[in-house]
């Protein structure tokens, strides 16, 4: 068994159905892998998933940390989290194949790499106008001189993105509950070349 452990929340959470999507496009059948949701970057090494990790490494099981590597805005970068990560590792004896979101070299996160794979070429009319309602926000001032309002952050427009299309009610149950329908290609682009390193890293984590 592979235990893949998500930085994610949750299995009602974006991310948790991108891997499950992206797994299903691999061709790997769901009884081989099982998805962890850590709840955050700091409780990866709790007692909890300590356990899960050490009985599955006796069991003859693989397992595999897929996180944000973040940036310098949130104490973090590729270099200083893989870092604090592999380090801890190393201190409690634990085996696990490590991977930090976009690409495993550069700083980021996971809606750094699904920005990539939104279909702009299908809906310029959207990142054009939602990028003009960020200018406009932008734009306006308090009687403090600071800025008035926030620029909603990535994942804020990404959510926009997605429950802005046109769509069943079914699916956009779906898309307001976390399931961003990752395989609806009108959507996302699950090919993209952008994916590769990931795709690549699942793959030897299955073989």
């Amino acid at each position: 068994m592979v235990k893949i452990f998500l930085e994610t929340q949750s299995d009602r959470t974006p991310e948790y159905w991108f891997f499950k999507t992206l797994l299903g496009k691999l061709n790997i059948s769901s009884d081989a892998y099982d998805i962890i949701t850590v709840g955050g970057k700091d409780k990866l090494f709790n007692t909890t998933n300590v356990n899960l990790m050490s009985v599955n490494t006796l069991e003859g099981g693989r397992n595999v940390v897929i996180f944000d590597a973040d940036s310098k805005n949130n104490c973090g970068g590729y270099c200083i989290r893989s870092e604090e990560i592999l380090t801890e590792r190393s201190k409690m004896g634990l085996e696990f194949e490590l991977f930090l979101m976009p690409n495993n070299k550069e700083d980021g996160d996971f809606e750094t790499m699904i920005e990539v794979i939104a279909r702009k070429d299908l809906h310029k009319a959207f990142f054009d106008c939602f990028g003009g309602y960020e200018k406009c926000i932008a734009g306006h001032v308090g009687i403090d001189g600071n800025p008035r309002y926030e620029i909603p952050n990535l994942k804020a427009k990404l959510y926009a993105y997605i429950t802005s299309m046109r769509m069943s009610n079914t699916k956009r149950n779906k898309a307001k509950s976390g399931n961003w329908l990752f395989g609806i290609s009108d959507y996302w682009d699950i090919d993209s070349p952008v994916l590769e390193p990931l795709k690549s890293f699942l793959i030897s984590c299955f073989s």
